[in-house]
């Protein structure tokens, strides 16, 4: 590609751009099918110890064919309103194929935290269901101790056809 520069740097001419209309082989080139999102879910509040469904922190999907993989985005924040060294976590489940599965964990706080912090949820995850049987992922939060912590989450899901 031959590419022409004026004493200011500015570009004035380019013979030929590279064709991006095709990837080279072995880069995957899925395409989006469906997408389903929870928008941002009101504060849930939760003071126990041990793992707890979110409410409205479900959605279901249905694989349009065996090969699709699911995309699985949680984005948003927790507050922890006291108890410090303690830490609580936000997972990430699927159901619709045998048993509860849990696919991912994200650690949220710490020890040496002071008593209030926010945190950032942070969760992508491919999965490779192989399956066209309806499945429900859902987020649920975990805390260690019977401490007090706000969950913001949002759940997207993405089907990208193989």
């Amino acid at each position: 590609m031959a590419i022409t520069r004026l004493n200011n740097n500015s570009i004035t001419s380019v013979s030929a751009l590279p064709n991006l209309a095709s990837l080279p082989s072995g880069i995957p080139t899925g395409k989006i099918l469906q997408v389903k999102t929870t928008g941002h879910l009101a504060t849930f509040q939760s003071s126990t110890t041990g793992i707890v469904d979110i409410t409205n922190g479900s959605l279901t999907i249905t694989p349009s064919s065996t090969s699709s993989k699911i995309f699985c985005l949680v984005g948003g924040n927790t507050y922890k309103l006291n108890a410090s060294n303690s830490w609580h976590y936000c997972k990430l489940w699927r159901s619709g194929i045998g048993s509860a599965t849990q696919l991912f964990s994200q650690q949220l706080g710490g020890y040496g935290d002071s008593g209030q912090e926010t945190n950032a949820i942070q969760i992508n995850y491919t999965d490779s269901p192989s399956t066209t049987s309806e499945l429900t992922y859902y987020v649920r939060a975990d805390n260690n101790y019977a401490i007090t912590v706000n969950y913001n989450p949002c759940l997207t899901l993405f089907e990208i056809g193989a």
